[in-house]
């Protein structure tokens, strides 16, 4: 092997244990379900939806329209940790909103935990319904522990001059506990957050145009096999050791 060859393999194992001996990589998917829910029109079903419509129906906070997204999570090696994961809606248009108007929008998880399920259906979910056959505990899926996690993975923050396109929310832990198996996935609950006057925001859904459409990033890192480890050490031993008989 020539001393330039010899280089090269040094400089990449170099950068290889500069990265702490992982390799990084990304993956993004789309949503497997969406809809939104809409207390004016409670038997409505949005499942074929272009839009996701979230709204603050009075100055308690309370929404009056709400969306539900779920996403299947991709499969992963099983060496490979979940270094961050976050989720893009494209918001495209907003409704009575004034100059001095805002609103948080969250991200809750639909209840997770397997002792009570409630595996909402895309083109059945109302504003009373979870699926055909099952009722939210609270309309617009609004029971904490029942139909939602009480706390948001995360939130945004929108007001007038906000401009359009995506805009992110972390969701890192809770990827992580789908992943693990600590938590059952069922998508999020994307719900506004005011105190302000009625306002409400559109993000676009899956079933819009493919640049437009929700999508799901997840950052993670393929930890070594101990045996490649070290099948990568010996490999470098015999390098050295090479290039020292022929230096010499």
């Amino acid at each position: 092997m020539s001393k330039k060859a010899l280089a090269v393999c040094f400089a990449a194992s170099a950068f290889f244990w500069a990265c702490g001996g992982a390799l990084a990589y990304s993956t993004t998917v789309e949503p497997v379900a969406d809809t939104w829910l809409d207390e004016d029109s409670k038997n409505s079903n949005y499942g074929s939806s272009y839009y996701l419509n979230v709204e603050t129906d009075s100055a308690s906070g309370d929404p009056d329209a709400s969306a539900l997204i779920k996403f299947a999570l991709p499969t992963l090696p099983s060496n490979a940790v979940v270094d961050s994961a976050r989720v893009l809606l494209y918001y495209c248009a907003r409704n009575g909103f004034d100059t001095n108007d805002w609103l948080y929008v969250g991200l809750y998880a639909v209840e997770p935990n397997s002792n009570w399920p409630r595996d909402w259906k895309e083109m059945e979910a109302t504003w009373r319904l979870c699926n055909a056959s099952l009722y939210w505990d609270i309309e617009g899926c609004e029971s904490i522990y029942y139909d939602r996690e009480a706390n948001y993975d995360d939130r945004v923050y929108f007001d007038y001059s906000t401009s359009f396109g995506y805009k992110t929310w972390i969701v890192t832990n809770r990827v992580r506990m789908w992943y693990s198996g600590q938590d059952v996935n069922r998508g999020w609950l994307v719900r506004t957050q005011s105190n302000n006057d009625p306002e409400g925001l559109v993000f676009y859904s899956r079933e819009y145009s493919p640049s437009y459409r929700p999508k799901l990033v997840i950052d993670y890192s393929i930890i070594p096999e101990p045996s490649g480890i070290a099948a990568l050490s010996a490999g470098l031993i015999s390098l050295l050791a090479l290039w020292r008989r022929r230096a010499g």
